[in-house]
């Protein structure tokens, strides 16, 4: 009896003929193979494309996670995606899939994946590192620090087991992406990638895929040949199983991705073959009526755009904040409220750090005042009379009502 297998992918509406190619490629070159969709948009969205395509399609709103909306506002497109990637998989699982392949949109597989396949459920869960030889610097993108910035074991190319440490894993790995899925250029977060650098320590049984014929990308291609022979791709490593079309752009496709300046698809080459057919395919797509979708988390509910400095000042509100703002996108007016108090993101900083410090000592002495009033004073305050003024006033109170009034006129000698 064959096991059950599911691959998956998730991406916007304007993914959706990248999602086309992924799957015609996987079923052409795997019999039987089950590509599940989740599209990071509003569920009504989501009801009116399967209507248009009558392709089966999951919305945020049904793999499970709770916490879908808020994440939405916290993250932006790409970041959402990725935040929601172990939710999927789990979903899967729950659905009887004994093993579960997670596949970024922008890859085209190109052979067989059997025997990757056939590594799950021995293993718990199976990595592709980004480099399999090492990095020559030569002064190019990629560098190596890139390379550790988002990550060696990539994530793009999963396979999970539901095996009871691989599901254990994945709650893990949720909790880690309800808070930490962004991309910061000048920090070590890059998406999900943070995680996946401890994912084959979590669990006993881990396969690292050292083979770039599984894993190749703009970031390994320059170190492996790759040729076209009687219509198959061929690398040093053998046949090439898979590339991952990592920032492909239509405008500048022979440049392969815009995040490298290591290769080029010269016209007389096999990458340009590579290139070439995959624009292609992109083009004849039937989905690709849909890449000019806006990205429907984009926006509050009145139309107005969402700023990164509204998503980020949300995101330093910690998970049961956030929780009782049940939908940020129609509540603009109270977000503004707290977020416009004085326009900087250091300033946001700070009132979520006093407001956390209200709530805490609110716990331990409850007999002294009401959290209610006193938060709504040290808002108000914070509004009209700035930052400064809002957590001198706090501060004052707390150690009034804590220690006393003596407190206040104690001087320190030093």
């Amino acid at each position: 009896m064959s096991r059950k297998i599911a691959y998956c992918t998730i991406g916007s509406a304007s993914d959706l003929s990248r999602i086309e190619v992924l799957e015609e490629s996987l079923e052409s070159y795997n019999h039987n193979a089950e590509l599940h969709i989740l599209l990071t948009e509003y569920p009504d969205i989501c009801k009116d494309i399967y209507k248009k395509t009558g392709r089966t399609l999951y919305s945020p709103q049904d793999i499970g996670c709770s916490d879908w909306l808020q994440m939405a506002f916290c993250y932006d497109m790409i970041e959402y995606s990725h935040a929601l990637k172990p939710f999927f998989i789990e979903k899967l699982i729950q659905d009887g899939y004994e093993s579960v392949f997670y596949l970024n949109p922008d890859i085209e597989i190109l052979c067989s994946l059997g025997q990757v396949e056939s590594l799950i459920p021995i293993f718990d869960i199976v990595l592709t590192p980004s480099l399999c030889v090492p990095l020559a610097d030569e002064n190019k993108t990629p560098r190596f620090e890139d390379i550790i910035l988002v990550g060696q074991c990539s994530i793009d190319y999963i396979g999970v087991s539901s095996s009871q440490d691989a599901r254990g894993l994945l709650k893990w790995w949720q909790d880690v992406c309800i808070e930490k899925r962004f991309f910061f250029h000048d920090h070590w977060y890059y998406v999900d990638h943070l995680g996946a650098e401890v994912l084959s320590s979590l669990v006993e049984k881990v396969y690292v895929l050292s083979d770039h014929s599984y894993n190749m990308s703009y970031w390994n291609n320059y170190q492996q040949k790759i040729e076209y022979e009687g219509g198959k791709w061929i690398t040093e490593s053998g046949e090439l199983k898979l590339f991952h079309f990592s920032g492909f752009s239509k405008d500048e496709f022979t440049q392969v991705s815009l995040y490298q300046d290591r290769i080029h698809g010269y016209s007389s080459s096999d990458l340009y073959t590579l290139v070439s057919q995959y624009l292609e395919k992109l083009n004849k797509a039937q989905w690709s009526v849909f890449v000019e979708t806006p990205y429907s988390f984009a926006r509050y509910s009145n139309g107005e755009t969402i700023s990164q400095e509204d998503r980020k000042l949300f995101s330093l509100m910690n998970t049961i904040e956030r929780r009782e703002i049940s939908n940020p996108f129609e509540n603009r007016d109270f977000i503004k409220s707290i977020f416009e108090v004085n326009g900087s993101h250091q300033a946001g900083k700070l009132f979520f750090k006093m407001k956390s410090l209200l709530l805490n000592v609110n716990l331990c002495y409850e007999k002294y005042f009401s959290e209610n009033v006193l938060l709504n004073q040290y808002i108000n305050t914070s509004r009209y009379k700035g930052f400064t003024t809002a957590n001198k006033y706090a501060l004052r109170y707390l150690i009034r009502k804590i220690y006393g009034e003596r407190a206040l006129k104690l001087k320190v000698k030093r």
